[in-house]
Parts: structure tokens; sequence; C-alpha cells
């Protein structure tokens, strides 16, 4: 679930049973759930300044070799992004968009726009 604590929708869930079968009506229940936790590799201290319009590198491994590389070690996104689709970060309030192929270094990084 995205949002709120399990026990809280477990007994909102459990409300709207009972009142489900005291109508003797079926009931849908809908719920948002949360996408995908992606965590970064090693990064400063500080945290990094990213600017609207600017480029940054992704990296396939753990640790950055520059200021404008960010590791992410999650080889399957390398796999699945195509130009153009956006990366959600900092719960969706920063949107990168990976702007062209990368096959150099055997498709190891990702070339995105803040």
């Amino acid at each position: 679930m995205g949002h709120g604590a399990y026990e809280v929708h477990a007994q909102t869930f459990h409300h709207l049973r009972c009142i489900s079968s005291e109508l003797q009506r079926p009931m849908a229940i809908l719920q948002d759930l949360c996408g995908l936790n992606i965590r970064l590799g090693n990064l400063p201290a500080e945290g990094l300044m990213l600017e609207t319009g600017s480029e940054v590198i992704f990296l396939f491994q753990k640790k950055r070799e520059s200021i404008y590389e960010v590791p992410l070690p999650l080889p399957t996104l390398f796999a699945m992004m195509r130009p153009g689709e956006p990366i959600l970060i900092n719960d969706s309030r920063v949107k990168l968009i990976k702007f062209a192929p990368m096959s150099i270094l055997g498709g190891r990084f990702l070339l995105i726009r803040v």
C-alpha cells in the first residue's frame, strides 16, 4: 500500500466487508499500491543538487566517479528505459527524462535530463 499504516487499512477493509455482508452485496476494494523503491548507490553526505535542464549520467554501479554521475545499481532499469521515458524521484517532485540511447560501455549508463 502506498500510504498509511497496514493496521488502519486492515481495519477499514474489515469494516467494508462487514457492511458488504450486512447488505448482502459484493463490494470491491481498490487501493493505491506503492511503486518501486529504487535506491541510489553511494552519494556525498551533502547530497546532490540537480538543476532543471541539467544533464546527469546514471551509472550502473555503486560508487560515482565524478560530480556529473549518479550511481544506480539496478540493471533492470537500464534494460527497460527508452528515450523520452520519465523517472520520478523525491516522491515525484523531480522528473528525470532519458533523452538519448546509450550503447557505449555496453549499456551501463543512462544520459538523463532533469
